[in-house]
């Protein structure tokens, strides 16, 4: 009883019931939901960077791989698209029909030449998937090599 009447039971915490066998269990438990965690983390980083994809060997920094080119187009993006000029002629990549047109004049430009690469002055605010997108067209062209290649500029465009 306490001093003001009521009764006081006094009860052990429910990890103090336990078998002695289990409190070393109960001291791990957040290191093993960590380790599992962790563990299905990597498994799952595994699974998801394992896709099929075009492989781009870049050149390392300074050697400047300067390939004699048969062809060179100016990507450049626009307020209408992005847009490809290529032997005085402007091709807009949204739209299927000029894309058609650019790869046939790549096609023959590809055919005259002996060394059948194609250098791509892109603007950096171009879209790494229409790059892709230009080097499937220009590899279906004959193009055998792509170059790709961006003026750095101080400012960061938005």
């Amino acid at each position: 009883m306490s001093q003001w009447g009521w009764s006081v039971e006094v009860r052990a915490a429910p990890h103090e019931l336990w078998p002695k066998w289990l409190k070393p269990l109960s001291i791990l438990a957040p290191w093993l939901s960590t380790g599992l965690l962790l563990a299905m983390i990597v498994m799952i980083g595994g699974v998801l960077t394992t896709a099929e994809g075009t492989l781009f060997e870049l050149p390392e920094k300074g050697t400047g791989d300067v390939a004699d080119t048969s062809a060179a187009a100016l990507v450049m993006s626009t307020e209408q698209g992005t847009v490809v000029f290529f032997d005085d002629t402007r091709y807009v990549l949204s739209d299927e029909g000029q894309m058609a047109k650019f790869g046939d004049q790549l096609h023959e430009r590809m055919n005259l030449s002996d060394t059948s690469t194609l250098l791509l002055l892109a603007d950096r605010r171009v879209k790494g998937g229409e790059l892709l997108e230009l080097a499937e067209l220009a590899k279906r062209s004959g193009a055998r090599r792509i170059l790709f290649a961006g003026k750095k500029t101080g400012r960061k465009d938005k």
